[in-house]
């Protein structure tokens, strides 16, 4: 029964997390998500459908057997409260249209793989896939660094800032289990010596590959990730990993000097980019953020014309021709100061909880890698309505019984 129960874990995992799944494996074979003509390839929408059917399934599998939960009527609520939003007030803007395909097709789902993992006490195997997920990745910016000499810039066909995230999102996972490992439950083979030398060599393929997309937010990401570690070491008075700490950042720095000099050339350039909103006295040039300048004070105007109600969940994005790029905006746009309060404080429920799990068991801890790759993201790019784990987090700390994340 519990081999069968890791299995399903590792399937649900693999739903939450296709998107870097799906463009690390092109990476990893030589597969372009675009064609050479520019075209759209839909094999990642049609892997996508094959996803939801497979969560879809177990789903029901559970329900048949199990029933439905309190935890399972507020999913439904939700869904059926942005459907009929939707309805009423649809989005002319095609960023507002995406959204709502994104929402149904990639947030929906990840509901239910939390009820899924909760209801079936699967939070152990679940969490220990994420050596897989970082060896994946790891595997795909790896392949990538040839492609890096011809001006290919981009992973599998997805953007820079792809690249960038992935490549930071894997490093603090990376870093964390370098770190916490013994504390944490993980497959045998990410247990011996062997893969802590391999984890030593990924991270510096990680810091390299972030810097050569050049993301701004992904660079901050990788130093969120830092920080974050430092200060719930210091919490715990944990002097060895603040000593493992420096000695890895010394590892990191010296692998880079081993680095040609054509990728350390290709790496500057996107060190570059990833710091030009920072001029040489120190002070902000938001003219060097993408036009995310722009987007902000449209976004920021339209609010001052309607602060108290906003303009809709999906219409809002009416009102600029886009989304803001920016969390807070967002939410202030759809629905205003009243919604922004009531989300908000959903928002401190969710950060609240998990530092006060955490701080007693690092095993819980894992799960700030999910919130920091999530709110750093809707922080300077994307929107929380089409991030799965943003509603995967919701869940599992608000929707359902946080009891749940059984760990024996």
């Amino acid at each position: 029964m519990k081999v069968k129960d890791g299995r399903v874990a590792i399937v649900l995992f693999f739903a939450l997390f296709w998107n870097p799944i799906f463009f690390s494996t092109c990476s990893i074979l030589g597969l372009n998500f675009y064609t050479e003509g520019g075209g759209h390839v839909p094999v990642f929408m049609y892997s996508y459908m094959v996803v939801d059917l497979i969560v879809l399934y177990n789903y029901v599998k559970m329900l048949l057997t199990k029933g439905i939960t309190k935890g399972d009527m507020r999913v439904y609520l939700i869904v059926l409260l942005f459907i009929l939003l939707y309805s009423i007030k649809p989005s002319e803007c095609p960023d507002g249209v995406l959204l709502y395909k994104v929402f149904i097709a990639e947030s929906v789902p990840a509901m239910l793989v939390v009820s899924l993992v909760l209801r079936n006490n699967l939070f152990q195997s679940f969490i220990k896939c994420l050596d897989v997920l970082n060896v994946i990745i790891s595997l795909g910016l790896l392949m990538n660094f040839p492609r890096y000499l011809n001006g290919n810039i981009e992973f599998a066909g997805g953007t820079y800032q792809g690249l960038s995230y992935y490549a930071a999102f894997s490093f603090s996972i990376n870093l964390f289990y370098l770190l916490w490992g013994k504390e944490m439950p993980r497959f045998r083979l990410f247990e011996t010596k062997a893969y802590y030398l391999v984890s030593l060599f990924l991270l510096v393929v990680q810091v390299v590959s972030c810097f050569i997309g050049g993301g701004r937010g992904a660079t901050i990401l990788m130093l969120a990730a830092v920080l974050l570690f430092l200060f719930f070491a210091y919490k715990k008075s944990n002097r060895f990993i603040l000593y493992s700490m420096l000695v890895i950042v010394a590892i990191v720095v010296v692998g880079i000097q081993f680095l040609s000099t054509e990728y350390t050339a290709i790496m500057m350039q996107g060190y570059d980019r990833a710091f030009a909103y920072i001029d040489q006295d120190g002070s902000l040039d938001m003219s060097n953020t993408s036009n995310r300048d722009v987007i902000y004070l449209k976004a920021s105007n339209a609010i001052l014309r309607q602060p108290i109600i906003g303009y809709g969940l999906f219409a809002y994005t009416d009102e600029i021709s886009a989304y803001p790029h920016n969390i807070i905006l967002d939410v202030l746009m759809q629905g205003g100061i009243i919604y922004g309060i009531v989300f908000f404080s959903i928002m401190y429920l969710i950060f609240s909880r998990l530092y006060k799990d955490s701080i007693f068991d690092s095993r819980i801890f894992s799960l700030w890698l999910l919130v920091l790759y999530t709110f750093v993201n809707l922080f300077f790019s994307g929107s929380y309505i089409g991030n799965p784990l943003f509603w995967f987090l919701l869940g599992m700390f608000v929707l359902f019984n946080r009891q749940r994340m059984s760990l024996q």
